[in-house]
């Protein structure tokens, strides 16, 4: 990887539609802020934390492992996706190890923000902490990071393992995991393909969720009026010189019950945080798409960032602390600092 040209090189030479976009956007998250909210989040969330931020916090699994997850740097805020994501994999036979943090980056927010040097730097990392798994495949578990991934990354780097959506993955052993379900149960469903900021998430992912979700037992999957290439957005990236948001998201539940569907299926960490909002005003639910897949498999999770949500709507922040107190306060929080975390992840704005 020593020879790998430049991120900026790339994009000058070989897309500079991509550049075009990223130079026309206005920077959005500030990227520290943003990192450091994610992490007092995440100390709401849980005590024990999977993922990785080198080999060297492996414990000595870098020479049995097939598949190194990249998790999306919204992860955290959303644990049980993770553990959906992994538990997955594991059925299907992979010995996995996750890594993320924020020196693990596809590099998005540095590149949006018009840093094409840190955003190198940071997927260089990525790369090079993957490539010392040696595995098999480096999957995207995130479909936002995977659309830079596959606009960015993809063009330039060369490594000795495939670089693959977990998307594509499920695809590829869609039989084996309809042979493993052990919930059957019918449910409608249908998908939300928001992606992130700029539209470029490859067509073929489309088709592999349908494949995987229309091949599980039970399951029935419906379409939105807007779907693919064409769907609606949710709120998520819309705050910034736009006051009124909500309908974004209640635009994509209203079409999604419209279809009949008993389960929005979300597809990005952003997009399940948005959702959750306004789950409550609709006879639906949303999930990720891990953990729906790993629960028709017979896993089963505590969606606790959901529960907040739902409590933060009706104005029970008191409720959310009293049931996030050990948490917390394990990971050293004080009471009054939760209670700020809390009231700005967990309550509507």
């Amino acid at each position: 990887m020593a020879d790998t040209p430049s991120l900026r090189s790339f994009l000058e030479t070989e897309r500079p539609d991509v550049l075009a976009d990223l130079s026309a956007t206005e920077p959005g998250l500030e990227k520290t802020a943003y990192n450091r909210q994610t992490s007092l989040v995440s100390q709401l969330l849980r005590t024990d934390d999977p993922i990785v931020r080198s080999p060297d916090e492996a414990s000595g699994r870098t020479d049995s492992v097939d598949v190194v997850v990249h998790m999306g740097c919204h992860a955290p805020r959303t644990p049980h996706v993770i553990d959906a994501t992994l538990d997955v994999l594991e059925a299907l036979g992979y010995r996995c190890v996750p890594i993320g943090g924020f020196s693990n980056c596809c590099g998005i927010l540095d590149a949006k923000a018009g840093d094409l040097e840190t955003a190198d730097r940071v997927d260089s990392n990525r790369f090079e902490n993957a490539a010392a798994f040696d595995p098999d495949y480096l999957v995207t578990e995130c479909t936002s990071c995977h659309a830079t991934t596959a606009a960015l990354s993809a063009g330039y780097r060369d490594p000795d393992f495939e670089v693959i959506s977990m998307t594509e993955l499920m695809r590829r052993h869609r039989d084996e995991l309809a042979e493993t379900v052990s919930d059957t149960s019918p449910v409608t469903v249908t998908l939300h393909d928001h992606h992130g900021s700029f539209d470029w998430m490859p067509a073929a992912e489309h088709d592999y969720a349908r494949d995987v979700f229309s091949a599980l037992p039970g399951v029935t999957v419906v379409e939105m009026a807007h779907s693919k290439g064409d769907a609606l957005p949710c709120s998520h990236g819309y705050y910034d010189g736009e006051v009124d948001v909500d309908h974004r998201s209640r635009a994509v539940w209203r079409e999604a019950v419209d279809a009949g569907a008993d389960v929005l299926i979300n597809f990005w960490h952003a997009c399940e945080r948005e959702l959750a909002w306004y789950e409550p005003e609709f006879d639906a639910v949303t999930k990720n798409y891990a953990p729906f897949v790993a629960e028709r498999l017979g896993f089963e999770y505590d969606n606790l960032a959901k529960r907040y949500r739902h409590w933060g709507r009706e104005g029970r922040l008191d409720d959310i602390l009293a049931d996030a107190r050990e948490t917390y306060r394990a990971n050293g929080l004080t009471n009054d600092r939760a209670r700020e975390v809390a009231a700005a992840a967990f309550q509507p704005a």
